[in-house]
């Protein structure tokens, strides 16, 4: 089939999409996401063979008592090693690229010139919205990235939408640590953007909807939704939603083109799968977590020095300091081995911190700049050095880090494996088809699947309850 009299065919323009433009799309996508690159890769220590979706790994408790001193005697006893075999899931995730352009453009020069920045946008989407996904459950606890408070959910009096308050899961108001209990609006809505498809998952039954943001207001946590508009498969929210929006109810991504605000089973296949669920990436929150004699981590009960080490305020903020800081180190040092080397925050507590350098006249990474460094807002994160009492250490900035509170880490008990690196992914065999039945209009996806664990918990600390000025608003 040619489009004008140049001769330009649809194989044609496949094969230059297959041998020109996809290898640039590859290099452009093969880019590790800020928070992985800074852990080690364990994969070469678990062993992912087997049925499901399931790994292997060993782990060493240390053995005692195999040292005594004296000129003359007998080898000591000593109490054996132990080991244990725990078994972790991966996690996979499936990223659509999707892209079209004007296939009856005259000038075949002008027309691939054209592609290939549409597809370098397509995949630049692409990547920003799996780093977003990967970096939110890396840095929290679990895949919930809200959860539904009051019964607040009512039509806003706007032809086409409605709102309900969230509060965050992974910023803690109080010393209780339930999903739905103790936390805070401020930063609820960090991790959601207009457009973004959400699964609302009511609490205490199997019912569950879609609905897609309109706008968010991350201080208070008010979601605006589409509520109701001329399109009549986008229905008005009846009392039947609003409960499903009820105090407790969890709020998981979704990118399904499932009908929003109409009830679903959670158990239909059609709209989990679809969501994420079930998605399982362990992520730092679910590592340290808060932990009492009777909860475990890979088998091991988490106390003693398997524990983490925690500090927050019963949900009072107090101004960051160094002493905080040194202090949250020091404990883990001194009672639980670990020798952080990373300290993970968000931009608006990267202020917080630089305001300490400030106000004592210390000057970070004087010796670590290179020549004619400018600093530069492009960068979607960025990495310091710093000198603490306890010791040099790293700090990765980065957005998706929960608000009001530090992360600490060593980075030498904890890690990934990757069982698919992101990639194309080619299932049926083929990577680029037409989307429909309108040629202009072409798609391929990618695929990632790994996990993240620990060691030793004791590996992560955390700083809660910090004042923040500067928010992602």
């Amino acid at each position: 089939m040619a489009f004008g009299g140049n001769g330009i065919t649809i194989d044609k323009i496949d094969g230059a999409l297959t041998k020109f433009y996809i290898p640039k799309m590859w290099e452009l996508i093969q880019t590790s996401t800020p928070g992985l690159e800074y852990f080690k890769d364990m994969g070469q220590i678990v062993d992912w063979s087997g049925p499901g979706y399931k790994g292997h790994f060993k782990t060493r408790q240390k053995g005692k008592k195999g040292v005594v001193g004296g000129r003359v005697g007998r080898l000591p006893d000593a109490g054996a090693p132990s080991f244990s075999e725990p078994e972790i899931q991966y996690t996979v995730f499936r990223n659509l690229i999707q892209f079209e352009w004007d296939a009856k453009m005259r000038s075949s020069q002008e027309r691939y010139d054209k592609l290939k920045r549409i597809i370098e946008a397509s995949v630049e989407d692409c990547g920003d919205e799996f780093r977003r996904r990967l970096n939110t459950y890396l840095y929290t606890k679990g895949n919930i990235v809200g959860v539904c408070t009051g019964t607040s959910v009512a039509d806003t009096g706007s032809a086409a939408s409605a709102s309900f308050t969230m509060v965050s899961p992974h910023i803690k108001g109080g010393s209780s640590f339930g999903v739905s209990a103790g936390y805070k609006s401020n930063g609820a809505c960090q991790y959601i953007e207009p457009g973004d498809q959400l699964m609302i998952d009511a609490a205490g039954t199997t019912n569950c909807i879609i609905v897609e943001v309109l706008s968010v207001n991350r201080t208070t946590g008010v979601v605006n939704v589409v509520s109701d508009s001329d399109d009549a498969s986008v229905a008005e929210f009846t009392d039947a939603v609003r409960a499903i929006c009820d105090n407790g109810a969890k709020i998981y991504f979704a990118a399904t083109s499932k009908a929003l605000n109409t009830i679903f089973a959670t158990t239909d296949t059609a709209v989990v799968e679809q969501t994420d669920l079930n998605a399982g990436l362990d992520g730092m929150g679910d590592i340290l977590g808060d932990y009492s004699a009777s909860q475990s981590y890979l088998g091991k009960t988490k106390t003693g020095f398997w524990d983490n080490v925690d500090q927050h305020n019963s949900g009072t903020n107090r101004a960051l300091s160094l002493v905080l800081i040194d202090r949250l180190l020091g404990q883990m040092n001194d009672q639980r081995f670990v020798y952080p080397n990373l300290m993970i925050m968000n931009t608006g507590m990267f202020h917080e911190f630089n305001d300490l350098a400030e106000k004592n006249h210390a000057f970070f990474n004087q010796g670590d700049l290179p020549g004619g460094h400018s600093p530069q807002t492009r960068k979607k994160y960025f990495t310091v050095k710093t000198t603490m009492a306890q010791g040099d250490l790293d700090i990765l900035v980065d957005k998706y880090a929960p608000m009001e509170q530090i992360t600490v880490v060593d980075t030498e008990n904890i890690g990934y494996a990757n069982v698919y690196k992101e990639a194309e992914a080619k299932e049926d065999g083929s990577f680029l088809r037409h989307a429909d039945t309108q040629y202009d209009v072409w798609h391929g996806w990618t695929r990632w699947a790994g996990q993240f664990f620990a060691m030793s918990p004791a590996a992560v600390g955390r700083l809660n309850d910090i004042t923040q000025d500067i928010r992602n608003l």
